[in-house]
């Protein structure tokens, strides 16, 4: 193997090669997230209980019905720390898509609050059930900032709408058990 200027400062880890088609493949997509004030103090972002105080103390919105993806992370490098080495990632940055079908005054004071330059600290989203296994989310706890707005389209065969593109830069996220009481 090649020898490497190695910075690694944490295990690699294990990897999981069970295959198993009643339990390995999940399907995705997410119809509720909780957006995370910056600051707001989160111990356990599985406890529900912790969770809907947070959204009680307008520390965390809850926003339910609508449609987001998350994209695979587009690296950010710094240049080699020797002449003979490669490009070290640092970070990624992350999109989020979202898709929101309910068009009112109120929901559009929300995102153009959003998309405005405020950002939240963070925010779990509710990845859909999968049968047969556990319900999960993911956890981002990074600084996020909002794009987009309201598309109108052309013609009365599509929905108005709220397109949006969360940002935001983190060496990654955590995949955790669904906060349970939070969700519809």
């Amino acid at each position: 193997m090649a020898n490497c200027n190695s910075y690694n400062c944490d295990s690699l880890g294990a990897y999981n090669s069970t295959f198993d088609n009643c339990s390995t493949f999940r399907t995705g997509g997410t119809s509720a997230l909780v957006l995370l004030a910056c600051g707001a103090i989160l111990a356990d972002p599985t406890d529900g209980t912790e969770i809907n105080a947070l959204i009680a103390a307008e520390q965390a919105w809850l926003i339910e019905n609508v449609k987001v993806g998350i994209q695979a992370g587009t690296p950010v490098t710094v240049d080699p720390v020797t002449s003979c080495g490669t490009p070290k990632v640092i970070k990624n940055t992350y999109t989020m898509s979202v898709y929101d079908a309910k068009v009112d005054a109120t929901n559009n004071d929300f995102w153009n609050q959003l998309i405005n330059g405020y950002v939240v600290g963070g925010f779990i989203a509710n990845i859909c059930s999968t049968d047969r296994l556990d319900d999960i989310a993911i956890y981002v706890d990074a600084e996020v900032s909002f794009s987009g707005g309201l598309v109108n389209p052309y013609v009365n065969t599509e929905l108005i709408r709220f397109e949006l593109t969360a940002t935001w830069n983190s060496v990654g996220y955590d995949v955790i058990t669904a906060p349970t009481g939070v969700w519809d």
